[in-house]
């Protein structure tokens, strides 16, 4: 075989090479920016959002989750809690939202929830497997909240917590 004709080979094998390199990283940046999006679309503030119609803030993120096991009917309780640090505006403002089924019972308030409402509270977080490690402490600060309750009596409890930037999501199926 001539020279030149090794040259051509080797000169053809090289680019065929680098042709499937650069296919093999515009694949991974493809298939990582799709991994991040199905991540985004399965976390558990995507679901709650399609739950209870709440548009969360952008730069919401999900530190703890939490929750039963799967159940049959979709029963069950979950505890999120977020960070919302890098949201920029009121965080309360979340609640802009229209969805049928569900009663705004009121807007964010700065009052303690009553006994019966900690005791439901404690009780989903119990009943989904918190830990503690962020609810110890918030629960003890100031924090602004509200309750929603969808029809079928399902609750969800949004607890805001200024001072650490942090909003807990506390969550009763029915």
């Amino acid at each position: 075989m001539s020279k030149t004709a090794k040259t051509a080979i080797i000169t053809a094998v090289t680019v065929v090479s680098l042709a499937l390199i650069a296919a093999g990283i515009a694949s991974a940046v493809y298939f990582s920016d799709l991994i991040g999006k199905t991540r985004e679309y399965l976390s558990n503030i995507h679901v709650y959002e399609l739950h209870w119609g709440i548009t969360f803030p952008e730069g919401t993120r999900e530190l703890y989750t939490v929750s039963t096991p799967p159940s049959f009917h979709g029963d069950g309780d979950s505890y999120t809690a977020a960070d919302v640090s890098d949201v920029e505006g009121d965080v309360t403002k979340l609640l802009d939202h229209d969805y049928d089924g569900v009663r705004r019972e009121d807007a964010f308030r700065d009052t303690k929830p009553s006994e019966d409402e900690m005791a439901e509270i404690n009780s989903i977080l119990a009943s989904a497997g918190d830990d503690g490690r962020f609810t110890a402490n918030d629960l003890d600060c100031d924090f602004l909240w509200c309750r929603l309750t969808a029809a079928d009596n399902s609750v969800v409890y949004l607890i805001y917590v200024p001072s650490a930037e942090r909003l807990h999501i506390i969550e009763r199926l029915i």
